[in-house]
C-alpha cells in the first residue's frame, strides 16, 4: 500500500482467490476487528473519491463533501487483505 498526495493505491486479494471487499465510511469510525494499515492526509483532485481495480474494469465514484481529507485505511493486517475499510475525515460530513 503507497499513498502520494493526490492518491492512494491498496492492494487486497487477487481476483483468483476471491473476492474483495472495499468499504468508504465517514470518520471517525474505527471498525472491530481490523488493523490500521494506512493514515495520512488526502487531496483529492475534485470532491470525489475513485475506486477501481488497475485496470479499470470495476470503476466507481463516491461523491464526497471535501477535497481535503484525513484518511485511514483498515485491513486484516495481510499484504493482500479480503476486506479494506477507508475512513475519510474533512471539515463537512456526508
Amino acid at each position: 500500500m503507497h499513498g502520494g498526495r493526490d492518491s492512494l493505491h491498496v492492494l487486497v486479494r487477487q481476483a483468483a482467490c476471491g473476492l474483495a471487499t472495499v468499504r468508504c465510511v465517514q470518520g471517525p469510525y474505527r471498525p472491530e476487528g481490523k488493523v490500521l494499515m494506512y493514515s495520512d492526509r488526502l487531496t483529492l483532485p475534485a470532491a470525489s473519491l475513485v475506486i477501481a481495480d488497475p485496470d479499470e474494469t470495476v470503476r466507481l465514484i463516491i461523491p464526497v463533501p471535501n477535497v481535503e481529507n484525513e484518511v485511514e485505511v483498515f485491513g486484516d493486517g495481510s499484504r493482500e487483505p479480503d476486506d479494506v475499510t477507508i475512513v475519510l475525515q474533512g471539515d463537512e460530513s456526508w
